[in-house]
């Protein structure tokens, strides 16, 4: 995460995102989907409630291929199996002063997910997420 101010009550931090998510597989009656490995990316806008709390909204976005495979292992929708993991997160984040430019802090949020297939359309859904990590203060 890269933070653009300082961390002042009543200020605003603009945060950029990147990771790696890796695959997984699913099963489900005979067939099988992997959700491959993908690159996560986003941006969040954060405000300062006070000097350590703050409130944040955000965007993350994966784009990965999903192959379908029936029971016999053939690939149901080869050539079309591009898919996309899109995030809205609002998150509350507590930071604790260590009287550095390093800040462990804590948080807990909701989500929407919203996942785009190109076969069977998008669905919406609910998620909740808690965090956990080290912000870096920049000037």
């Amino acid at each position: 995460m890269i933070g653009a101010n300082a961390q002042y009550a009543r200020s605003f931090s603009l945060n950029l995102y990147g990771g790696y998510n890796f695959s997984d597989k699913l099963d489900y009656d005979g067939y099988s989907a992997t959700i491959e490995d993908g690159f996560q990316y986003g941006a969040g806008f954060e405000y300062f409630c006070s000097t350590n709390n703050s409130v944040e909204l955000k965007y993350l976005r994966t784009d990965v291929k999903i192959p379908l495979d029936d029971p016999l292992g053939n690939q149901l929708n080869a050539g079309k199996d591009k898919g996309a993991f899109n995030f809205i997160l609002a998150d509350f984040t507590h930071y604790f002063d260590t009287g550095s430019n390093l800040l462990p802090y804590l948080g807990a949020g909701a989500r929407v997910s919203i996942l785009e297939t190109p076969q069977s359309g998008s669905g919406t859904y609910f998620a909740w997420d808690i965090k956990g990590g080290v912000k870096i203060k920049t000037a």
